[in-house]
C-alpha cells in the first residue's frame, strides 16, 4: 500500500514537472520572439489594402490582428503559415479604413505560441480622385533649429515636431492624411526617452541615440541624433577663463573655483543636475558666523552633504550656494554683517541651455556650455 502510494506521488511530481516545463516553454517561446519591426500598410487598390511586416528570427508564421469597432478590441485575424511570407492583402471595399498588429508564433507541441505584438498601423482604400488619403512623406524636426541633432545636458529637454505629406497617389487639390498623429520612438530610451507629444527628454548618462517617428500606415521619419553629455563636469582644458586671468582681483572667486576646487565644484553641479528640487524647492548651504548652514527643508544625501560642508569651510571666500530646478549658483558674498551682505559675483551651472541666467550682470562670460560667471548689479 506504502509503495502503491509512492509511485502515484511521484507520478503526480513528474507530471507537475513536465506542466511547470512546458508552461515555462510556452513562456519563453513568446517572450523570446519579439515583434515584428518594421510594420506598414498601403492602399492596394480601390477596395483593398496590403500589409507588410519585417521577417522575425525562429518564427514559424505569423498571426494577423485586426481592429474590431464593436468590442474595441484587435482580435486574431488571419494566420499566415509561412514563416517566409510577409505580405497579406485584405479586401475590405472601397472608403474602408482598417487597423491591424502582427505578431509571430512558433509551434510548441502542436499550439501556435504568439511572440510581442507589433505596434498598430491603419489605412484607407480611396480612389485617385478622393480627399481623404493615407500617409506619404514623414518628418521629423527639432523645433526652432535647422539642425537634425542635438546636445542636452542631463535631464535636458528639446521639443520636436511632426509632418505629415499626403501620399502623392491622388491628385486632388487641398487632399488631407487620414491621421495627424505619429507614434514616437527612441533607438535607446536609456540615453533619451520620447513621449507622445514629440518632447525628448535625457536621462542622467552619457551617450547617443536616434529619435523618430511613424505615422498611422507605419511610414517612418528621418532620425534626430541626440547625444546626451555631463556639462556638470566639462575637461578642463576646455574652460574659458582668460577674462578671470586678466583680471584676478574682480573674478579671483571664479578662479579659486577652477583652479584650486574643480572637483568639488564640478561635483556639486552634477549631482544637482542629476537630483534636482522639484518646481519651486530651493537647496541653500551659506556660511553663518564661521559656520556651514544648510536649507533644512531640502534632503540630500550624507555624503553630498558632507562633500559641500567640507567646499564651504575651505574655500578662501564667503560663499552663498543656491540649486533648483534650473540651475546651480555659487555667489560670492561680500559684507561684515549677514543681514547686509550682498553677491557680488558668481559662477551659474544652468541645467538646460535654452533658459536663461537667472541673475543680472553688468557683465557676462561663458565659462564653458551651460556654465557662465559674471559680476552682479
Amino acid at each position: 500500500m506504502k509503495r502503491k502510494l509512492l509511485y502515484k506521488s511521484f507520478a503526480l511530481i513528474l507530471i507537475y514537472i513536465f506542466i511547470s516545463g512546458f508552461q515555462g516553454l510556452v513562456c519563453h517561446a513568446e517572450s523570446s520572439l519579439r515583434a515584428p519591426n518594421p510594420v506598414k500598410i498601403y492602399r492596394h487598390s480601390n477596395t483593398s489594402l496590403k500589409l507588410k511586416w519585417s521577417k522575425v528570427k525562429k518564427a514559424d508564421g505569423y498571426i494577423i490582428y485586426k481592429y474590431d469597432k464593436d468590442t474595441k478590441k484587435y482580435k486574431k485575424y488571419k494566420a499566415i503559415n509561412n514563416k517566409n511570407t510577409q505580405i497579406f492583402i485584405d479586401k475590405i471595399g472601397n472608403h474602408k479604413t482598417a487597423r491591424y498588429k502582427v505578431s509571430a508564433y512558433k509551434n510548441i507541441n502542436g499550439k501556435k505560441v504568439s511572440g510581442k505584438q507589433s505596434i498598430a498601423v491603419s489605412a484607407r482604400t480611396y480612389k485617385q480622385g478622393d480627399q481623404k488619403v493615407n500617409a506619404g512623406q514623414v518628418k521629423a524636426k527639432i523645433v526652432g533649429s535647422g539642425f537634425l541633432y542635438a546636445k542636452l545636458a542631463y535631464h535636458e529637454t528639446l521639443q520636436l515636431a511632426a509632418k505629415i505629406k499626403p501620399s502623392k497617389f491622388s491628385k486632388t487639390k487641398g487632399k488631407t492624411v487620414l491621421s495627424e498623429k505619429v507614434n514616437w520612438h527612441s533607438s535607446n530610451s536609456k540615453i533619451a526617452s520620447v513621449n507622445e507629444n514629440g518632447l525628448v527628454t535625457a536621462k542622467a548618462g552619457t551617450g547617443t541615440c536616434y529619435i523618430y517617428n511613424r505615422a498611422h500606415n507605419g511610414r517612418k521619419s528621418n532620425v534626430i541624433k541626440i547625444i546626451v553629455e555631463n556639462y556638470a563636469k566639462p575637461k578642463r582644458g576646455n574652460l574659458v577663463l582668460w577674462q578671470a586671468e586678466d583680471n584676478p582681483q574682480k573674478f579671483g572667486s571664479v578662479l579659486e573655483m577652477f583652479n584650486g576646487f574643480y572637483k568639488e565644484v564640478t561635483d556639486i553641479a552634477e549631482y544637482f543636475s542629476i537630483n534636482r528640487p522639484n518646481g519651486s524647492e530651493v537647496y541653500e548651504c551659506w556660511l553663518e558666523k564661521g559656520q556651514v548652514k544648510m536649507s533644512p527643508n531640502y534632503h540630500i544625501s550624507a555624503k553630498m552633504q558632507q562633500k559641500i560642508y567640507n567646499f564651504m569651510n575651505k574655500f578662501p571666500y564667503d560663499l552663498h550656494l543656491y540649486a533648483t530646478a534650473d540651475y546651480v549658483s555659487f555667489n560670492e558674498m561680500y559684507g561684515l554683517y549677514e543681514e547686509q551682505r550682498q553677491a557680488i559675483s558668481n559662477v551659474v551651472y544652468i541645467h538646460d541651455k535654452n533658459k536663461k541666467n537667472p541673475y543680472s550682470y553688468k557683465e557676462l562670460y561663458d565659462i564653458y556650455i551651460n556654465w557662465q560667471y559674471g559680476a552682479l548689479q
